[in-house]
């Protein structure tokens, strides 16, 4: 812990980078672009106030020969959290806030499950992933996209019961993210993006970055791709998921930004120059940098074996919208962003004064993890390793796994078995108290499912095995989930659960925090 909070104090005293980038730099990145298949990339490199490489690779759609460049606007996904947390430092520094203030101070009708977390939740607690809330618990309320408002998302906090103590340990979250941009707006009476847009992307010259999908221009933007093969997506052949976004603005605070290389550079510079901007006025208070990087909540960390292990962390903590690690040996924060179809990964270098950030517009993250590796290697003057292909071997690996364990649940269904009910029992609207409802329909085909606040989660129910049906979505972007029906001693339908039949599902199809019960016939 101490390296850790030596090393983040060097943010008040910037070094010299001991490396320039490396001469080939831009060569190594095409390389592995076109060794993965990935559509497109965006990489810059700033090194103190000086930006150093600035590229685009490949293009903007995989049909379409419109190269991407410097200013084409990717998906930033999570990364959008550590523009949140410097919102709310923002507001810190105007004495609206205090990272200490009960957030039930600023948000009257803000509701955890346990009545001593709604009292207790700080203002810094938003950001720091250690509620006592299930990873990812809720997301479904935003994705895939519904019509849930802002402010309807946070209220469904109430109903989402913890599965830790609260502050007892990690659990990566997005909705207390979206709390945070409703503080935003209940504190200043603008909208998160609104806020973020005046306050941060104006001042640092950022012109093409918007703060959510609903925002997009016209043109030089990248849309999004992924893999599907036989019948598990990660898989098979890369093709087109969206023209733009396949995700809600609803949840923009914990990652709906979009933006380009090229505006990206600016950020990276008030990052590294404890929050100045490029002409040297403060827009972040001294020691802001270094406030939102510090250590909070102890992450798992890992021993790889093989050429890789040289690459298992020692430590791991979360911050303030960063995630703060050693890398052989040298401290690192970075941060990563998904959404359906793109990647993309920010990272610092304190003890050199070095920052980087890679966009892509595909769902996979080989790239993503080869040039990273390569690139910090190179910064922190370490052995190179053949980055490229030892991500390739795990990627090959895990979806190896997942392959394997979807066809083995496929080999053990019995043949020709049937419900145990008659369809029409089945059918009916059912409620979970945080989602809403849920509506099953049978007709001459058999069961209709539709999840009613999400448009793309419609489609038809097959029977499965032992009370479980298996979803066919109309969508076939969408994760397919098993549903059981678990009936009462009278043999009536009494809940359902649900979870993804993919094991490597994105943890936001949280299907598993289900629970629907049948809504009385008025």
């Amino acid at each position: 812990m101490q390296r850790v909070l030596l090393a983040l104090a060097l943010f008040l005293f910037p070094v010299a980078s001991i490396a320039a980038p490396p001469e080939d730099i831009a060569q190594r990145i095409e390389m592995i672009r076109a060794a993965t298949g990935t559509p497109g990339a965006s990489v810059v490199i700033v090194e103190g106030d000086q930006t150093v490489f600035l590229e685009g690779f490949g293009v903007e759609r995989i049909d379409r020969d419109t190269p991407a460049d410097a200013n084409t606007l990717f998906p930033i996904g999570s990364n959008t959290k550590a523009m949140t947390a410097v919102t709310l430092a923002l507001l810190v520094q105007d004495g609206v806030i205090n990272w200490d203030d009960r957030v039930i101070d600023h948000i009257p009708w803000f509701l955890m499950h346990d009545p001593y977390v709604t009292r207790e939740m700080r203002v810094r607690d938003l950001l720091i992933h250690s509620s006592g809330l299930s990873l990812g618990a809720g997301d479904l309320a935003f994705y895939p996209p519904t019509d849930f408002t802002r402010r309807e998302f946070v209220e469904v906090l109430r109903h989402l019961e913890p599965q830790y103590g609260f502050r007892s340990q990690f659990a990566y979250d997005n909705i207390l993210y979206v709390v945070a941009g409703q503080l935003v707006e209940e504190v200043t009476g603008k909208t998160w993006e609104a806020f973020v847009r005046e306050r941060l992307f104006t001042p640092l010259g950022m012109g093409r970055t918007v703060a959510n999908s609903d925002m997009l221009p016209a043109t030089n933007h990248a849309s999004l791709h992924a893999r599907f093969g036989s019948g598990m997506r990660g898989e098979g052949p890369m093709r087109l998921l969206f023209e733009a976004a396949g995700n809600d603005s609803v949840s923009a605070p914990a990652g709906d930004a979009w933006s380009s290389a090229g505006d990206y550079a600016a950020w990276l510079k008030l990052v590294l120059n404890d929050g100045k901007l490029e002409d040297g006025t403060q827009l972040l208070a001294p020691g802001t940098i270094r406030t939102l990087m510090a250590p909070h909540t102890p992450m798992r960390t890992w021993q790889w074996t093989g050429p890789e292990s040289v690459a298992s962390p020692r430590y791991r903590f979360y911050a303030l919208g960063w995630i703060v690690y050693d890398y052989r040996g040298a401290l690192i924060a970075n941060h990563g962003g998904g959404v359906d179809g793109g990647r993309s990964r920010q990272v610092v270098i304190p003890e050199k004064n070095v920052a980087f950030m890679i966009m892509t517009n595909a769902e996979e993250g080989v790239l993503i993890d080869a040039v990273t590796n390569t690139l910090l290697d190179h910064y922190i003057g370490a052995e190179p390793r053949d980055w490229l292909s030892i991500f390739q071997r795990r990627q090959a690996e895990w979806l190896a796994s997942a392959k394997a364990e979807v066809e083995a649940a496929q080999a053990n269904r019995p043949e020709g078995g049937t419900p145990a009910l008659p369809l029409s029992a089945y059918a009916g609207t059912y409620r979970d108290k945080w989602y809403g409802t849920v509506t099953i329909s049978e007709d001459a085909s058999g069961l209709s499912i539709s999840f009613d606040r999400t448009p793309r989660l419609k489609g038809r129910l097959e029977y499965w095995q032992n009370g479980t049906f298996i979803t066919d979505w109309t969508d076939p972007d969408s994760e397919e989930a098993y549903l059981t029906f678990i009936l009462s001693p009278e043999g009536k339908v009494e809940r359902i659960k649900a979870r993804a039949v993919s094991p490597i599902a994105d943890f936001s199809y949280d299907y598993h925090h289900l629970d629907l019960r049948p809504v009385a016939a008025d």
